[in-house]
């Protein structure tokens, strides 16, 4: 993956950097940290790769359909969910 981008807002180069994302639907809340992104030194604008922005998804609808099938049988509420994804660890 490129280490740098043309930021798509002001057109400076934006550097991967790593974010937190946010996603809420139907009261249920999810809070990723880690997640790699381009973020414009300039205008603070951030893009995720597309790769990136596929799997988040991909993970986000999956936990979503999970929860919301245990809250419909009544089983739990909407619930809060915390994910991070530590810095690579580098072998000794």
């Amino acid at each position: 993956m490129k280490t740098t981008h043309l930021c798509p807002k002001c057109g400076s180069t934006a550097r991967l950097r790593k974010t937190t994302l946010n996603f809420e639907r139907d009261g249920f809340h999810v809070h990723i940290e880690g997640v790699s992104a381009y973020r414009c030194a300039t205008c603070g604008h951030e893009t995720l790769p597309g790769p990136i922005t596929i799997a988040v998804m991909n993970l986000f609808d999956q936990i979503f359909r999970a929860s919301s099938a245990l809250r419909k049988a009544g089983m739990l509420p909407a619930p809060d969910i915390r994910l991070r994804f530590p810095a690579k660890r580098v072998a000794a």
